[in-house]
Parts: structure tokens; C-alpha cells; sequence
């Protein structure tokens, strides 16, 4: 299979937000600092909020454009005829939706998880999401190669999260 200029664009997009994220870890766990396990709840209760207010953004920005659009005022299940915008802004929250839910999962089973330095993670995957979808937005406008980083620094420390998360499970499951 031949790969086309906007796959390329995509598989570029991918790769350096792969190396900020390879970046990022390293830096993360080079560091000294290690929270004890008592906080463990406590960590990924309270970095969830940046995740949430991804969520709550679109969530808003939804409300207000169909509050000042006479054809999508009366919503999703009413309106007949939706407008391209609102459609779009309907598909970056989905994708935001899909993102949050597994990221705040992921990130509190690390958090039970993983030996205390590497609990400095879940912060800087944290802040990765949301400058990952602050990008993906931002970008979503100028096709699929453009959005790539955004939507993979969302991605890809969930999914390394994830593997890290089976992998201490299976190490020992009780």
C-alpha cells in the first residue's frame, strides 16, 4: 500500500509527538521526587479536573453556538437540518469525550499501579492530554496531518499508561 501525502502528514504528526512524549518521561522519571502511596487516590483525583475541564469546554462551546444559531438552537434530537459547525464542534467533542473517559481510567489504575516514582506520570501525562487537545482543536480545521500531534499527545501517553498499567497488573494481580 502506497502512503499519500496526508497519511505522511499524519505518520509526522504522530512521530513527534512520540519524541515530546519520549522527552517528557524521561525528563519525569530522572526526577527525585516521588509521592508516597497514601496519595495515590488522592493525585489522580485531583488531575482529573484538568481532563474535565477539556470536556467542560466543548461541552460549553456546544451550548453556545447552538444558543446563537436559529438552526441548531433547538438541539441534536430537534434540529432537522444542523449547520457543518455545529456538526464539527459535535465530532471534537466526541473524540474529546472518547479521549477523557479513557485517560481518567487509565491514569487512576496507574496510579494504584506503579512504584512511586513513576507516580510523577500521571501529572505530566495530564498536562500532555490538555496541551494535546488544546492542539487537536486548534488545528482541526486543516485536515487530518495537522491535528495529528494534537490528537496523538492525547493518545499516546494513555496508551503507554495503559500498557504500563497491564503489565504491573500482571506482575501481580493482588
Amino acid at each position: 500500500m502506497a502512503v499519500n501525502r496526508e497519511q505522511f502528514g499524519v505518520v509526522r504528526g504522530v512521530a513527534i509527538a512520540a519524541a515530546v512524549l519520549l522527552g517528557v518521561t524521561a525528563y519525569c522519571l530522572k526526577q527525585q521526587n516521588a509521592y508516597e502511596p497514601k496519595d495515590r487516590l488522592m493525585l489522580w483525583l485531583k488531575w482529573n479536573a484538568p481532563k474535565a475541564a477539556c470536556l467542560w469546554w466543548h461541552i460549553w462551546r456546544i451550548g453556545n453556538y447552538r444558543f446563537s444559531s436559529p438552526a441548531d438552537i433547538m438541539g441534536a434530537g430537534l434540529s432537522t437540518n444542523p449547520t457543518p459547525q455545529i456538526k464539527l464542534l459535535q465530532a471534537m467533542l466526541q473524540n474529546t469525550l472518547e479521549q477523557t473517559v479513557l485517560a481518567a481510567l487509565v491514569h487512576g489504575a496507574f496510579a494504584a499501579l506503579a512504584p512511586a516514582p513513576w507516580l510523577v506520570l500521571v501529572p505530566a501525562y495530564t498536562l500532555l492530554f490538555v496541551a494535546g487537545r488544546v492542539l487537536f482543536v486548534a488545528l482541526y480545521h486543516h485536515g487530518a496531518p495537522a491535528r495529528a500531534p494534537g490528537f496523538a499527545l492525547t493518545s499516546l501517553p494513555t496508551t503507554v499508561m495503559l500498557l504500563g498499567s497491564c503489565w504491573l497488573l500482571l506482575k501481580d494481580p493482588w
